[in-house]
């Protein structure tokens, strides 16, 4: 299944940082929503995903709405309904994009934005000195295995650097703004490096 990216975006502002080769589950019960979500499962569009610095997920917003220049593209995964009127949607995010100009709203209340996909990040084998990171994802999956969770819905990719760091990131209990600085990192082996510091640093913090 191919999914184009029109011009202008449709923009998902949501309180989460999503990444390239990441999944991200909805449940959709706004009218705009709904809407955004029933066209681009029907005409095979994607989406973007930027993350909400200010204002309401849900409903209207008093006061400022904000959110980041640079998100994630998403294509439809799967969309079930639930019940009438709400919808249980699960998307993939593929790569990076910045919108630009100014966003607008439609009249049912939907961002959209002219956006210019970044380029796609080269699959890099982790240096030596990062080997343990991927080396510790790889135990963190087993781990849960042996409980019976399965932290994957694809197969694992140990040997990229780019998909270690996201998955890193996806788990770790970072705020918010850590994880969209991590997102904004161009190069893969940066941002697994800037993983791996920072499991060195708690591990030390929990030894002290």
């Amino acid at each position: 299944m191919s999914f184009t990216v029109p011009q202008p975006l449709s923009l998902f502002p949501l309180r989460t940082v999503v990444y390239p080769g990441g999944w991200l589950p909805l449940k959709i019960f706004e009218a705009r929503y709904l809407d955004l979500i029933s066209r681009c499962w029907r005409e095979r569009e994607s989406f973007g995903v930027v993350c909400l610095n200010q204002g309401a997920e849900a409903g209207a917003s008093d006061g400022d709405y904000r959110f980041e220049k640079l998100g994630t593209v998403v294509e439809l995964d799967a969309v079930d309904s639930e019940t009438p009127g709400v919808l249980l949607v699960r998307c993939r995010g593929t790569r990076r994009f910045r919108w630009s100009g100014e966003p607008s709203q439609n009249s049912l209340g939907l961002w959209s934005a002219t956006a210019e996909l970044l380029p796609e990040e080269p699959v890099v084998e982790p240096t030596p000195e990062l080997q343990r990171t991927a080396v510790a994802l790889r135990e963190l999956e087993q781990q849960m295995q042996q409980q019976g969770v399965s932290l994957w819905t694809q197969a694992p990719q140990y040997d990229d650097a780019g998909w270690v760091a996201n998955r890193w990131c996806e788990l770790l209990p970072l705020p918010q703004a850590l994880k969209q600085l991590s997102l904004s990192m161009s190069d893969p082996l940066a941002r697994l490096g800037w993983v791996d510091r920072w499991l060195q640093d708690q591990a030390t913090a929990s030894d002290e």
